[in-house]
């Protein structure tokens, strides 16, 4: 499944793309649902300058979760901006619903995380979350996602993505 969404100086809008964009192609790797149980992972996407990833984020234009099956599931994302060096705010809440809009979601596991500068006006990049296992709380804990882990601007499988001065291949 592929979808697309903007990552904007406020929000994720859904948006028919633009050749002035950047673009992250964000792949989620997610595991089975434990015990035949129907869990939804609801993606949310923020650029992090005024979203700060605690804070609690509610947009008719996120998209709807993605159930998980009773094997590994991929979901597919594309993220475009049309600011370069941004970071981006991204949770994972494994929920109930396909939106986590229940009374029973409003404390749902969730996973964080900070991509640093993962857009670059005019190229495109790629990033792979892998999540091991389905939460089982809440973990405020955030994890960083280095610009130099996020592939583009070259071709093939590198170990980093950024020349030896720390530069990205996007810059």
């Amino acid at each position: 499944m592929n979808r697309l969404v903007l990552v904007s100086s406020l929000a994720l809008t859904l948006l028919a793309g633009c050749a002035s964009d950047g673009v992250l192609e964000l792949t989620l790797d997610l595991p089975p649902a434990p015990g035949g149980e129907r869990i939804y992972v609801f993606t949310q996407a923020r650029d992090a300058t005024d979203n700060p990833i605690l804070d609690e984020w509610r947009d008719d234009a996120d998209l709807d979760g993605v159930e998980l099956g009773t094997a590994r599931t991929q979901d597919h994302i594309s993220l475009r901006s049309a600011r370069d060096g941004i970071d981006v705010n991204v949770k994972l809440t494994f929920c109930s619903t396909v939106r986590c809009s229940t009374l029973e979601d409003s404390n749902a596991p969730q996973l964080l995380y900070t991509l640093r500068t993962p857009v670059y006006v005019g190229q495109r990049t790629s990033y792979t979350l892998r999540v091991a296992a389905v939460p089982t709380t809440r973990d405020p804990s955030v994890t960083v996602i280095d610009k130099c882990d996020i592939a583009g601007c070259v071709g093939g499988e590198l170990r980093s993505y950024c020349r030896a001065d720390g530069t990205h291949f996007c810059e």
